[in-house]
């Protein structure tokens, strides 16, 4: 099994979806990581994904621009994008998110 760990900042608020047959719930979120430095540092996007506890109240923490420490599996999917071109994204199914920082 592979396992991703990263740190980054998260981009929008996180959304927690619940639905009737379901007993936790899913919180989806994106994270921008660092990589690289100086000139060459660019920024990518992870999708991230955390199953719940349906009272879980965690979406009050994960907010826009909170420093969050991710550790899960990764998965790759691809799709093209409104001009036709091919766009990977990197999802990860995360079993830990911990927060490092609140938002500033």
């Amino acid at each position: 099994m592979i396992n991703l760990n990263f740190i980054g900042n998260i981009g929008k608020d996180a959304e927690q979806t619940s639905k009737p047959n379901w007993t936790n719930d899913v919180v989806n979120f994106s994270v921008a990581v660092s990589v690289g430095y100086g000139q060459s540092e660019k920024t990518m996007w992870v999708n991230v994904s955390k199953w719940v506890k349906s009272d879980s109240n965690i979406c009050q923490h994960l907010k826009k621009g909170t420093k969050v420490y991710i550790s899960g599996i990764p998965s790759v999917r691809a799709y093209q994008n409104n001009m036709g071109e091919s766009v990977g994204v990197l999802d990860v199914d995360a079993h830990l998110v911990e927060i490092l920082s609140s938002k500033q």
